[in-house]
């Protein structure tokens, strides 16, 4: 499935949200210095994908304890703020429906340097991204995409079912 194909309207994933599911939805985030992480399963054509904004959540071992499944994505206590919290609860949630982490297939996006005040502000988004690749990591997942860094903020399209995922820059 292309990412033209899809009757239906694009989803619009913000600061903190997650997505997951196996409908040919099509699910638009814009980035900077935080990160998005995509996650497909190829042979169920089960897609998610996250817009964190920090890398370590100081609440993470209390989040464990909480169900993979049964609470609201996003807008729940900051639930995908952070990406330890959100690779892990995605793979658990991936693991509820009896998929592998090694068959996962996973992207990286996002993670500028930005600017703010004349000062750069370069370990935010390099923490970002280094936090997603340790999670990933540590769950055997294997990153077929990376799309990090520079100075530049980025339009991310994914297509849940076909896992594609198109990066536009945005201009500044």
């Amino acid at each position: 499935m292309s990412m033209e194909s899809s009757e239906k309207d694009p989803i619009l994933l913000l600061p903190d949200e997650a997505y997951i599911g196996n409908e040919p939805d099509f699910i638009i985030t814009t980035l900077d210095a935080c990160i998005s992480v995509t996650l497909h399963h190829p042979r169920s054509g089960t897609g998610a994908i996250v817009h964190s904004r920090l890398p370590t959540d100081p609440h993470r071992e209390e989040r464990l304890l909480l169900p993979a499944l049964g609470l609201p994505f996003g807008r729940d206590g900051h639930c995908f703020r952070y990406i330890d919290s959100s690779i892990n609860r995605l793979v658990r949630i991936f693991r509820a429906f009896g998929i592998k982490t090694e068959e996962i297939l996973a992207g990286i996006y996002g993670g500028a340097t930005l600017r703010c005040h004349e000062v750069e502000m370069t370990s935010l988004g390099q923490k970002n991204v280094a936090a997603a690749m340790d999670w990933l990591n540590k769950y055997h997942i294997v990153i077929d995409r990376q799309e990090t860094g520079g100075n530049m903020s980025r339009r991310i399209e994914f297509n849940v079912v076909s896992g594609e995922v198109r990066v536009s820059p945005l201009e500044s």
